[in-house]
């Protein structure tokens, strides 16, 4: 049984790697979801499906634009799994 929020071996930089190897090496695009969960202050969330040795279907990764600073806007990964 996998926990909620098993990476399937990837460490946090190698999750980052595949969602960066994804959008920019790939030319693949996240998905805009509108946040319909109530303990979330955003509107949106994105996420991705990446390759991942260790599940089949893949992984999941959503994540989140933060502007801490208006200049530089973060995108933040705020959970990844096995893709259903």
């Amino acid at each position: 049984m996998l926990a909620q929020g098993d990476t399937g071996g990837l460490t946090l930089k190698g999750v980052r790697s595949a969602v960066h190897e994804a959008l920019c090496r790939q030319n693949r695009s996240c998905e805009q979801n509108f946040e319909k969960r109530s303990h979330y202050d955003t509107r949106y969330f994105y996420d991705i499906v990446v390759e991942c040795p260790e599940f089949e279907t893949g992984l999941y990764v959503e994540m989140r634009l933060a502007w801490r600073d208006e200049d530089y806007p973060e995108v933040r990964i705020v959970n990844s799994h096995k893709a259903t």
